[in-house]
């Protein structure tokens, strides 16, 4: 077969397209890019007098596909007479795109999440676009995270442990899985006056929204007996 564009090459370019999280930007409000253009190989000149048999056939099986859009140029062939060559192609729209690829089910749970988000907070539908495959990555742990931006919301800076957050679902396991993440959230629902900038999303975590840290606790336990910190030889350990 010679190397012009074939169904399956289409389908890749498709599937970049997910992979990079445009078609479910769209689903949040980005500007929608259908018909969007594929790239398309086709025989050239020398090609269609010495495989003009092949070039027809392979055109035929690109009209065979419902979900391509072909444009034409008309050429006259020697033998043949006037005939018309696909020179470019698109999808026309973003369903035809999912279904190529096998995502509408993913597309129909991120419509989902798009419309919590607008209707509990509005403010993170620019990270839904910005984030697409992230959060669609948490799907189901969703609503528990906007729970999570609605209370850091409400309490900015509440100065208490993480672990007294009394939330539904959430405990301090949850928090540390996710710690990226809600950092990534909470950035965008606490004001930046508000935000200790110098902390970090790690090991800062919770100095950085306004929890109190925990106590350290420091262990002493002396080796040499000279240094014994209490009278006796029972466990030197405080």
């Amino acid at each position: 077969m010679p190397p012009w564009s074939t169904p399956s090459e289409f389908r890749a370019q498709v599937q970049r397209w997910w992979d990079r999280g445009e078609l479910l930007a769209e689903l949040a409000g980005a500007e929608s890019r259908f018909p969007r253009p594929l790239k398309l190989k086709g025989p050239g000149s020398r090609e269609l007098l010495d495989r003009f048999d092949e070039a027809r056939r392979w055109t035929a099986q690109l009209q065979q596909l419902d979900w391509l859009r072909l444009d034409w140029r008309e050429f006259r062939h020697p033998v043949f007479g006037q005939n018309a060559l696909p020179v470019g192609a698109s999808i026309a729209n973003r369903d035809d795109a999912l279904a190529l690829i096998g995502k509408q089910r993913e597309a129909r749970r991120f419509v989902g999440l798009v419309e919590q988000t607008r209707a509990r907070c509005p403010a993170l539908l620019d990270w839904l676009r910005k984030r697409p495959l992230v959060a669609l990555e948490h799907v189901e742990e969703w609503p528990t995270l906007l729970g999570l931006v609605d209370w850091i919301a409400a309490h900015p800076r509440p100065m208490i442990p993480l672990r007294q957050l009394d939330l539904p679902g959430v405990h301090t396991k949850f928090v540390e899985r996710h710690r990226k993440l809600i950092a990534e959230l909470w950035d965008l629902a606490v004001p930046q006056a508000l935000v200790d900038a110098a902390a970090g999303s790690g090991a800062g975590f919770a100095r950085r929204y306004g929890f109190r840290d925990l106590p350290q606790r420091i262990r002493f336990r002396p080796l040499d007996r000279a240094l014994a910190l209490f009278p006796g030889d029972g466990l030197q350990d405080l």
